[in-house]
């Protein structure tokens, strides 16, 4: 399994020896999930607070830290992805 310095996998082990490319799209899913499930947590801290239960103010801090902190990296991807998207289309054939 190949990995990329920023830990992101780009390659899915299969059975046997053959390794099978993820694409775009796999990993863009991928991350959307994983910005969700963040969301949803920070979410869950912050009803769980309000509805007077005992929460960890440094972990409900936490968790709505890096919720807020995906939701920005996936934003920038998005538009990094759409400026190349409008390169690409600029281009003269």
């Amino acid at each position: 399994m190949k990995v990329n310095p920023l830990g992101l996998s780009t390659y899915q082990a299969l059975e046997g020896n053959k390794a099978k490319p993820k694409g775009f799209f796999e990993v863009l899913l991928d991350k959307v999930k994983e910005v969700d499930a963040k969301e949803k947590e920070a979410e869950r801290a912050i009803l769980d607070l309000l509805s007077g239960k005992e929460v960890d103010p440094v972990e409900l801090s936490m968790k709505v830290s890096q919720a807020d902190v995906s939701m920005k990296l996936l934003l920038r991807l998005r538009n990094k992805a759409l400026e190349a998207y409008q390169e690409i289309m600029r281009m003269q054939i």
